[in-house]
């Protein structure tokens, strides 16, 4: 018998839904195990905070302009990536892009899980 298009359709949800519930789950699991920051700790600087650091004493025109700029320079430091790597693609370098795609994704789980790792090992 012929599947319709809603079993099937439901299927494939059903696939992509149910490991990113999962995902879901174990990342509150995790906020919930971990400490909070403590409010004496040093900003820390980021992509996204890379030319304004807000200040609690700074007016909200301030804050705003600093917002602003930093938005603006993220979203510029996004599209030159972009750029870079589809100018990689563009002259077939497809194997520096493996080997950074290999690089990229195994930094951000062993720094993540790092990070993890020493706030969960006791003093």
């Amino acid at each position: 018998m012929e599947q319709s298009v809603l079993e099937c359709l439901g299927a494939e949800i059903i696939g992509v839904m149910s490991p990113v519930s999962i995902c879901m789950f174990l990342v509150v699991l995790l906020v919930y195990a971990l400490p909070s920051p403590s409010p004496s700790a040093a900003p820390i600087t980021t992509a996204a905070n890379l030319v304004y650091a807000e200040n609690p004493a700074d007016s909200p025109a301030e804050k705003f302009e600093g917002a602003l700029l930093n938005a603006v320079v993220f979203v510029g430091l996004i599209a030159l990536v972009t750029f870079l790597l589809v100018l990689l693609y563009y002259y077939n370098c497809t194997a520096f892009l493996r080997h950074y795609t290999r690089f990229s994704a195994f930094f951000v789980l062993a720094s993540m899980g790092g990070s993890i790792l020493l706030t969960k090992l006791p003093d």
